[in-house]
């Protein structure tokens, strides 16, 4: 069996941090992966929660019917 050992790369500290930053740390990466639903925009944050919380106030729970009935012992 055959080990490699992965050289260290040649880039200083700042551009592996650039580079990391462009690729993982945005929105957009999250939701490729499916991390979040979806992305908004700053200017659109205030609409999209407005939105969701109108959505909750009208929102009802159903209740389930019994499955089982409770038997007196």
């Amino acid at each position: 069996m055959k080990f490699f050992i992965a050289k260290p790369p040649n880039l200083s500290g700042e551009q592996l941090e650039s580079e990391y930053e462009a690729r993982l740390l945005n929105p957009y990466t999250a939701a490729e992966r499916g991390s979040v639903d979806m992305v908004i925009h700053p200017e659109d944050t205030r609409k999209e929660v407005s939105a969701a919380l109108d959505f909750l106030l009208s929102k009802r729970e159903k209740l389930q019917k019994r499955l089982h009935s409770n038997t007196p012992l």
